[in-house]
């Protein structure tokens, strides 16, 4: 066996290898870092340890063309020299001499396997640690310096503060504040740059929180007055408002950057993915608020009958004769001799109430809140009060967590449960659709992106062999043209192994069709390779 040649083939594709992929990864690396860059999410040192984080996700993406650009300068020198030439007088056939590039092709392929799959999720979380870091660290500079902040992700949204302080605590549990600011005016500004919304509050805290790998940021802020610029009027006092920061992170929605371990937990539990906890949450707010008011509902059908709700003052009593009900609505109505009756306690005194009909009505607005009722009644008695056409309870409760129950189960079960008792409700039943719809697309998701993983893979040795076959077929041709057929074939390669993978990813499409067209790439490549080694074998 020639050793002494297939180290210096090797040696010198590594060298060049190397190279070219260190060039391409920090191209791409700083191009990926211009965006959180310009909008205040880096700050001057960060930048580099962001550009060093980022640089194994881009190397999947990088090493074909950089595996082409080194077998093709390789083995064009070497045609050059004539060096191929003396090989094959001296024996040496075509596929000994491409014994290296093989070899070589072949442990690049394991090793991309492996960076995809379990160290491209590993820098994620260090460039997510630094972006939190800095995130914070940027406001409060931004704000003791006197600037506005532009807020991650809420355009024409700009935040000035009084003071701004990192938490004593920092960094420590998601409940607790990471910056603390006082005096703060939050103002919505178009496209003009002009001033349309203004909103004042005594004191704002960020918060950032962690779910299953996802990282989120918060401003929740107190005492907040909304100030309108075109009337000069203020709005209503608010005792808190939470307006969410999206944090420029390269996850976000991205199963490219979940290893192989991580992908196997995601199907078997999807909604640790955010769109199925979107979805799944959907689906349990919906059978939540059906329950409680077919709770309501059922309660009230005996005779004599009453339901305790909680308020904000104190528990509220509900009687009504007549119900019925229509979806996440309920109506009561009095039957002529009895009433609707609602007893609530205020200010240490127990308030009567009598109307003639009622609605009770179930929402969830917040993520983290169990479903909300209003009572709302017509034609209300009260004593010692003159008649009223309309009156309002808000922000009442069932006594008992229902939402969260239902969170804690798997999509499997909640699948049951609507099967079981409430696929007739037209929210359940669209909110169920939803859900099993991104389920099924998120299995194909994650199909698709492990084989584009593989498709990746393969495809960095299959260019390496094309690259050097294409320098020995076209030998005296400069080295730039051979490398522009390596790297139009390769670009070819990559984009029908990426256009495969939003093949496979579709439901609408057979799992065969998508599998495929993800390969589609390769089989490209390795017919152009049989097909140029059977030219040159006829020499």
């Amino acid at each position: 066996m020639p050793w002494i040649l297939y180290r210096h083939i090797t040696k010198e594709l590594l060298r060049l290898l190397v190279v070219s992929a260190t060039v391409l990864v920090l191209l791409i690396s700083f191009a990926a870092a211009l965006r959180p860059l310009t909008e205040g999410l880096l700050g001057p040192w960060t930048l580099l340890k962001y550009v060093l984080y980022s640089a194994p996700t881009t190397l999947a993406l990088v090493m074909p063309f950089a595996g082409a650009f080194a077998s093709t300068m390789v083995f064009n020198r070497m045609a050059g020299d004539n060096e191929i030439v003396a090989c094959a007088a001296s024996g040496m056939s075509y596929r000994a001499l491409l014994l290296p590039v093989f070899a070589l092709g072949w442990v690049l392929t394991v090793g991309l396997l492996l960076v995809s799959s379990w160290l491209v999720p590993l820098f994620f979380q260090k460039t997510t640690a630094m972006l939190e870091r800095d995130l914070v660290s940027v406001v409060v500079r931004q704000v003791q310096a006197g600037r506005p902040v532009k807020i991650p992700g809420r355009d024409g949204y700009v935040l000035f503060a009084n003071d701004a302080q990192l938490a004593p605590d920092f960094p420590a549990s998601e409940d607790l504040p990471r910056v603390m600011l006082r005096g703060v005016a939050v103002g919505r500004f178009d496209s003009d740059h002009q001033l349309r919304d203004l909103h004042v509050a005594e004191q704002a805290d960020i918060y950032i929180r962690h779910r299953d790998g996802q990282t989120m940021a918060s401003l929740r802020l107190a005492n907040l007055m909304s100030f309108d610029p075109a009337t000069g009027t203020y709005g209503g006092a608010r005792k808190t408002d939470t307006l969410p920061i999206e944090l420029e992170t390269p996850r976000k929605h991205n199963l490219k950057f979940y290893s192989w371990p991580e992908l196997k937990r995601l199907r078997e539990r999807p909604e640790r993915y955010d769109r199925i906890w979107r979805r799944k949450h959907r689906l349990a707010a919906a059978m939540s608020q059906s329950w409680i008011v077919g709770r309501i509902e059922s309660a009230l059908a005996a005779p004599a009958s009453e339901v305790t709700l909680d308020g904000t003052d104190g528990p509220v009593v509900i009687s009504a004769p007549k119900s019925s009900r229509v979806g996440s609505v309920l109506e009561l109505h009095a039957d002529g001799t009895t009433p609707v009756r609602v007893r609530r306690r205020s200010r240490d005194r127990i308030i009567d109430v009598e109307a003639e009909s009622a609605v009770v009505s179930a929402s969830a607005d917040r993520q983290d809140d169990e479903p909300r009722l209003t009572l709302d009644l017509e034609r209300v008695a009260i004593a010692d009060q003159p008649l009223k056409k309309e009156l309002s309870f808000s922000g009442l409760a069932w006594p008992e967590p229902v939402l969260q129950s239902l969170m804690a189960l798997s999509p499997q079960e909640l699948r049951q449960r609507v099967t079981d008792g409430m696929a007739d409700e037209v929210a359940v039943h669209k909110a169920f659709n939803a859900l099993i719809a991104s389920i099924e697309k998120l299995n194909r998701k994650i199909f698709a992106q492990v084989n584009e993983r593989s498709a990746l893979s393969v495809a960095s040795l299959l260019v390496m062999v094309l690259g050097a076959l294409l320098s020995m077929k076209m030998r005296g041709t400069m080295p730039l043209v051979v490398y522009l057929v390596s790297f139009l074939l390769a670009s070819i390669a990559v984009f029908i192994t990426r256009s495969g993978e939003n093949v496979a990813s579709d439901p609408e499409y057979h799992v065969v069709a998508g599998a495929f067209t993800v390969y589609l790439g390769d089989l490209m490549l390795a017919g152009v390779i049989v097909f140029i080694y059977m030219r040159l074998a006829r020499n």
